[in-house]
């Protein structure tokens, strides 16, 4: 298999694994953000946790990448690589099972403390809800960190970067508030009733222009620190991205456009928006931007993936599209499991009288 082409395999699984993670770090961060005066979470909540219908999807894509270790992690079909022991494949896999496992676990005991609050509120149910808020954003950090050595940061042995997986989790939960604003406008506009407020879009649309921002610094603060040093074993695979053998003299290298599409549609295009009001305001807009991002974050990931190993350019090969057919169908009916799942979401979806 042609690495370029698996590389959207690999993508696809990032991509569900963290929106799947990103509801239900949403709510808890509204969550915690209620204790000193947000008022929208019961908004947000019972949307956000719809996500967690994803888990089993990331799974079986997890499972997939891990039984094709060569395809998935070129390095173990190249002799002339020496390994260290955090490469021991058994090793590898067991810890991406588990921690996705646990991942899994935790975002479900969330939910339950959310509904127990909710049907019954107190002091003891305020704090088990807190405390399950707070170790959901542990292990959302924990687990975008091993995502992010597992399955980019690593893929070039001897390649590291001490703000790699900041930069990851940063960009992956930016994502997820883009697909997020995105689904709610789709809900809305196929419902004819309000999902969200605009009030609520409005905090949506200022949540996306901070992550915006801090997506900006903790990219730029990976990549001028090594473009600035230039020292060759850290600068070589931003090179490799940009030029052709990674050389400056050769040109652009055959990924290039990817590499400025992601970083325009990430940074200078969301940030040209959102700072007017009337984007914020306008669910429409949002949404846009929202795709934008999202649209923006699968171009990065691939990049960073399949620029070590190939010059296949995504979407052009029978398998890409396949994989991208058959996920986003995949996404689409757990979605809508989500959806039938709440009766709230479910009267919204259909209408009150049709759901009567």
């Amino acid at each position: 298999m042609e690495f370029g082409s698996w590389s959207v395999l690999m993508v696809t699984f990032l991509l569900v694994v963290h929106i799947a993670q990103g509801g239900i770090v949403l709510s808890a961060v509204v969550h915690l953000s209620h204790v000193s005066g947000a008022r929208w979470r019961a908004d947000i909540a019972p949307h956000a946790h719809k996500t967690g219908f994803l888990f089993p999807l990331a799974l079986a894509l997890l499972i997939i990448l891990l039984a094709a270790p060569e395809n998935t992690f070129p390095y173990y079909a190249d002799a002339d690589i020496h390994l260290n022991a955090w490469h021991n494949y058994t090793f590898l896999v067991t810890r991406e099972v588990i921690m996705l496992l646990l991942v899994t676990w935790v975002s479900f005991v969330f939910v339950w403390a959310n509904e127990r609050h909710d049907r019954n509120p107190s002091p003891k149910t305020q704090k088990t809800l807190t405390l399950t808020a707070a170790l959901v954003l542990l292990m959302y950090v924990l687990y975008g960190t091993l995502l992010a050595w597992d399955f980019e940061m690593t893929l070039t042995p001897g390649w590291h970067s001490p703000m790699y997986s900041a930069y990851f989790f940063v960009s992956n939960f930016h994502m997820y508030l883009g697909i997020f604003v995105v689904s709610a406008y789709v809900l809305r506009s196929l419902s004819g009733t309000p999902v969200l407020t605009d009030n609520t879009f409005n905090y949506l649309a200022q949540m996306l222009l901070g992550f915006t921002l801090l997506w900006v610094y903790t990219f730029f603060a990976q990549f001028l620190t090594m473009w600035y040093g230039n020292l060759p074993e850290e600068v070589g695979r931003l090179y490799t991205m940009m030029y052709e053998d990674a050389d400056q003299r050769k040109g652009a290298a055959p990924l290039a456009s990817l590499f400025w599409w992601f970083v325009v549609l990430k940074s200078f295009i969301p940030f040209s928006l959102l700072i007017f009001a009337f984007v914020r305001h306008t669910p429409a807009m949002t949404a846009f931007v929202g795709l934008l991002i999202f649209t923006g974050t699968a171009l990065e990931r691939y990049t960073w993936i399949a620029s070590s190993y190939s010059t296949h350019f995504p979407l052009t090969a029978q398998f890409d599209l396949l994989v991208i057919l058959v996920v986003s169908v995949l996404v689409l009916l757990s979605w809508r499991a989500g959806i039938w799942a709440e009766p709230r979401l479910y009267q919204q979806f259909l209408g009150k009288e049709d759901a009567e």
